[in-house]
């Protein structure tokens, strides 16, 4: 039986766009941003509790340490999506063709060199030490091309100097060509979607300088715009509102596009299942996060109690940030990167630096 090679698929511009797209794919796996990598800061931050009676899918927050499955899970998620991103980056030189062409082949390579990073920061940040307590520590394996073996660790400062490299040769890539087609243009990776993780990359490297630079770059875009206090109007009052089905607002800048099927249980470990009383609903929010809201604060109308009375959650309440595209708790898109987040990182960047 034929079998379709890595070298096969990228030996023609609609193998190199179909493995592009797979790149994409792990993202929205339910132990990376389909689930548990959104929730898991939450519930462990302390902005999250467990409800009565809960199915259990959030107990591991609490207990994560290297024999939970979720953190392998994760792991490979993410280097899955960096070797894909690998292979279409290795591939993009061999091919030629015209101006339009080498504009696309651009934009192919500084998507996956966006991934890529992504990739990286997510797992340098859960793997290893904070880069401000010991940039010399330990951090992940920094993999550029495929290959079969089990590479050494390199250290935290060799993997943000991969991940700061690869996010500026993709704002240097990206140029005015646009991708056709797509059910959620935000789901693509662009040249202010790297601008916008370096100033997240550089906070956490305490670069306060380059942190508020780039945070200024993508909030000078004029492409975004803040969310208006009545776009925040929960989903089921206003479904084309921030938090909406399809979290597509102005202000966001780069989301995960979530799909059926594309978790391991579809949709019973997805964000929107977890955090709906009707379906798992374990994530609850905690009262030290509700009593952060002051009164007439339209953030806290994004919370909710259980819709059927039932006694046993009296008091509980659950965030409708993840309401569904489809209504029935199985799948909905991930915000990663937004406008207002800019505007936070370079306040805190010019206050510390």
């Amino acid at each position: 039986m034929l079998q379709q090679t890595s070298e096969l698929t990228l030996s023609s511009y609609e193998g190199l766009n179909k493995a592009v797209i797979g790149a994409y794919a792990p993202l929205y796996n339910e132990d990376w941003y389909g689930g548990y990598f959104v929730l898991s800061s939450e519930m462990r931050g302390g902005n999250g509790k467990l409800k009565p009676n809960d199915a259990g899918y959030q107990f591991d927050a609490y207990i994560w340490n290297y024999t939970t499955e979720n953190t392998e899970e994760l792991w490979s998620m993410a280097y899955t999506t960096i070797s894909r991103a690998n292979n279409v980056i290795n591939a993009v030189p061999a091919f030629e063709g015209s101006e339009e062409e080498k504009a696309m082949l651009q934009n192919y390579k500084a998507e996956c060199l966006f991934l890529r990073a992504l990739g990286y920061f997510d797992l340098v940040r859960l793997y290893a030490q904070p880069y401000s307590h010991d940039k010399s520590g330990l951090g992940v394996p920094v993999v550029t091309e495929t290959v079969i073996s089990e590479p050494a660790r390199n250290s935290v400062e060799e993997v943000y100097s991969q991940i700061v490299k690869d996010l500026k040769e993709a704002e240097s890539l990206f140029g005015d060509y646009k991708r056709e087609g797509g059910a959620d243009p935000k789901a693509f990776a662009t040249k202010e979607a790297a601008q916008a993780l370096l100033a997240r990359v550089y906070l956490y490297m305490e670069d306060w300088q380059n942190a508020a630079d780039y945070a200024t770059k993508v909030i000078n875009s004029g492409k975004f715009q803040m969310w208006t206090a009545a776009q925040y109007v929960p989903v089921s009052l206003n479904p084309n509102g921030a938090w909406g089905r399809e979290a597509e607002g102005s202000e966001v800048i780069f989301a995960v596009h979530g799909s059926l099927g594309a978790t391991a249980f579809p949709g019973q470990e997805g964000i929107p299942y977890m955090t709906n009383p009707k379906f798992h609903g374990d994530a609850c929010a905690s009262n030290d996060l509700l009593n952060l809201y002051e009164e007439g604060d339209v953030r806290r109308d994004l919370f909710y109690s259980d819709p059927d009375g039932r006694a046993i959650y009296e008091g509980y309440w659950w965030t409708n940030k993840y309401p569904s595209k489809t209504g029935d708790g199985s799948t909905n898109n991930t915000p990663v990167l937004r406008l207002s987040e800019m505007y936070l990182i370079r306040a805190e960047a010019i206050h510390r630096g």
